[in-house]
């Protein structure tokens, strides 16, 4: 099945170029791809569950879980890191 999606900044709805996107399988095997310059991405996996990570430099990581029965499509708003007194300050 397909799994295709879009990633984008939370506030401004800017889609984000060069997203890496991993779907995990509960053995460990790992599908890996990288959004294109829409935010745009399309991973091709079989039938099962699947952990969605999601990373973008300066962005906060995003974690999701995903059941794919049928072609499937996962919207995913990344949220910036700040930070605070010269440390980093991951929002939530």
């Amino acid at each position: 099945y397909d799994v295709s999606g879009t990633v984008s900044e939370v506030d401004s709805e800017e889609r984000l170029y060069g997203a890496v996107v991993t779907l995990e399988d509960k053995d460990g095997k790992q599908w890996n791809t990288i959004s294109n310059g829409k935010g745009i991405f399309r991973l091709h996996v079989p039938e099962g569950t699947y952990t969605v990570k999601t990373s973008y430099m300066g962005y906060t990581p995003q974690v999701q879980s995903v059941r794919v029965t049928r072609d499937c499509f996962i919207r995913t708003r990344m949220k910036p890191w700040s930070r605070v007194n010269g440390k980093m300050n991951w929002e939530n």
